[in-house]
């Protein structure tokens, strides 16, 4: 018999891993689909230092605490996988995999992340007419971050900067569909937020699932 789950969460960076926490406990049965790396640009982050309540951290570290917290409470976890098709529009949303595989849950939140902006340079070193030499150890080139949303163009609202469009709750426009952290259209991006908008994307994402079932 085909599992449907209660929620299914794309993305297993901070806001995916916190929503896997909060609904597991919240007791919905909840898968989480991963492409990338689990924790995504936090385990990028040598050193945590102002994350309330941790004096200081790694990135992978904290990352795996988080992981370890949603699957203590029952969330599961499949990495390594590519999406070749997202349906969401229906009251069971269904996700393929290249692979074959098909997954179904009764509301979706989207947790992809982004990504640092590159110069599209080789080695990412800027050019000018005008030349300074300067003795340096080394140069951080930042220009923001670039939302990983090229798969569902045509799945949900995006803004002119590709970012999801959703409302205070963390809803977009599709009954049953969220979306949380660096994919969705906000002034600031740090490891806090994510958490808090995939802690208020799991909470409507609960009260919408049990509403579904009365």
């Amino acid at each position: 018999m085909e599992e449907i789950f209660d929620l299914m969460i794309l993305g297993a960076g901070a806001a995916g891993l916190t929503a896997g926490i909060y609904s597991s406990r919240a007791r919905l049965s909840t898968l989480i689909l991963n492409e990338g790396v689990i924790g995504g640009q936090m385990v990028l982050t040598n050193e945590i230092a102002n994350y309330p309540g941790v004096a200081t951290t790694k990135g992978y570290t904290l990352a795996g605490i988080m992981k370890k917290q949603a699957k203590d409470f029952g969330c599961r976890i499949i990495s390594n996988i590519k999406i070749k098709e997202y349906r969401l529009n229906d009251t069971l949303k269904t996700i393929v995999l290249e692979d074959g595989l098909k997954f179904r849950a009764r509301a979706v939140i989207l947790a992809p992340g982004g990504k640092p902006r590159s110069l599209n340079i080789p080695g990412e070193n800027l050019s000018t007419r005008n030349l300074t030499e300067m003795k340096i150890g080394g140069v951080f080139i930042f220009i923001g971050y670039l939302p990983n949303t090229d798969s569902i163009r045509n799945v949900v609202n995006l803004n002119e900067l590709n970012e999801i469009m959703v409302d205070p709750d963390m809803k977009t426009y599709i009954p049953g569909v969220f979306a949380a952290g660096d994919c969705i259209a906000k002034k600031y991006r740090q490891i806090n937020t994510a958490v808090a908008e995939g802690t208020i994307a799991a909470l409507s994402a609960s009260e919408y699932v049990r509403n579904s079932k009365q």
